[in-house]
């Protein structure tokens, strides 16, 4: 599998295309099925665990969950050298999502936190989960270059920030000497997401003046969301159909219309729609990893079998309907 170099606090991270995300792993997704999971996803050739601090709060007796697997998949395989640990703090309070949680004392805390569930002394990507907007981004700079000082983390990204909020952030930080954000994750896929903040206002989503920043300031994305939860890949009815959320964020004649020129670019190419839907994030031009979470072995496997495809720039028009 491909990798993307991010540049670390002091020295490279090279993180595989697909990035395995562990959001219910220990909750909905039970530990053993977890672990077959992790596995398969490692033997294949991917690298980057991805998870957070908040993962699971939202399932009854879930909080904390998620790295708690991580941590136990971790210590039983002895594998703590083989992959790179990425999760997340600073995520507001379900209950009060408008209210940010980036002063030092949250995020240090959600930090020592994550160690101490993952049984690590080191995180290699850690991100800020939400932006806080009524702070400066020099304060929050200087807050994690504070935190760096610890030798706990050896890359900081941010999450869910807008691409204006994240060049001004790194301006501040190159200007002050210290680590930039190595790289963003923020909502990414084929299909168009207006609707999706009806659920989260505090979700950022790409669109096309992101991008465009994104591609200017060669600012590397995690895309989560990347496969639009099986909109693409699934049946709208009938079984095996896409599952609700997944039909209330996207299915709008935009994106029905997208759907069908994928199946007709899928049949004309012999390629899958799991490879046409994850190449749309890959093939942009810039630095781009796409976050996946399969349920099952088998989402797992099919993501994993086209991990390297690219899409050339008329299959991108094409899917885009400007062809």
């Amino acid at each position: 599998m491909k990798h993307v170099s991010l540049q670390g606090l002091s020295g490279p991270l090279d993180v595989s295309r697909l990035v395995l995300g562990t959001d219910y792993f220990g909750s909905t997704i039970v530990p053993g099925l977890a672990f077959e999971i992790i596995d398969a996803y490692v033997a294949a050739g991917g690298n980057t665990l991805d998870t957070a601090r908040c993962y699971a709060d939202w399932v009854p007796g879930g909080q904390g969950a998620s790295e708690r697997t991580l941590g136990a998949w971790l210590r039983e395989r002895g594998a703590r050298a083989n992959v790179l640990i990425s999760t997340k703090g600073g995520h507001p309070r379900f209950d009060s999502m408008q209210r940010g949680r980036l002063s030092h004392d949250e995020v240090a805390s959600d930090l020592a936190q994550s160690l101490e569930t993952l049984e690590v002394e080191r995180i290699d990507l850690y991100w800020l989960h939400r932006d806080d907007e009524s702070q400066p981004v020099e304060k929050v700079m200087d807050m994690i270059a504070r935190i760096a000082e610890g030798s706990h983390v050896r890359a900081f990204g941010c999450s869910n920030w807008r691409a204006e909020r994240i060049e001004a952030a790194n301006a501040h930080a190159i200007r002050q000497g210290t680590a930039p954000f190595c790289a963003s994750q923020l909502q990414w896929s084929l299909a168009h997401s207006s609707a999706v903040k009806q659920d989260d206002e505090t979700r950022v989503v790409m669109d096309d003046r992101e991008l465009a920043r994104y591609r200017h300031n060669r600012i590397p994305v995690v895309a989560y969301t990347s496969q639009a939860k099986g909109y693409f890949a699934k049946p709208l009815a009938g079984p095996g159909a896409a599952n609700d959320k997944s039909l209330r964020w996207f299915d709008n004649p935009i994106n029905r219309a997208r759907r069908e020129r994928l199946i007709a670019l899928a049949e004309q190419s012999g390629r899958s729609r799991t490879a046409i839907t994850l190449g749309y994030v890959l093939s942009q031009g810039i630095a781009a990893m796409a976050l996946i979470g399969p349920r099952t072995l088998a989402q797992l496997h099919d993501s994993m079998a086209v991990a390297d495809v690219e899409l050339s720039p008329e299959d991108l028009h094409q899917l885009m309907g400007d062809a």
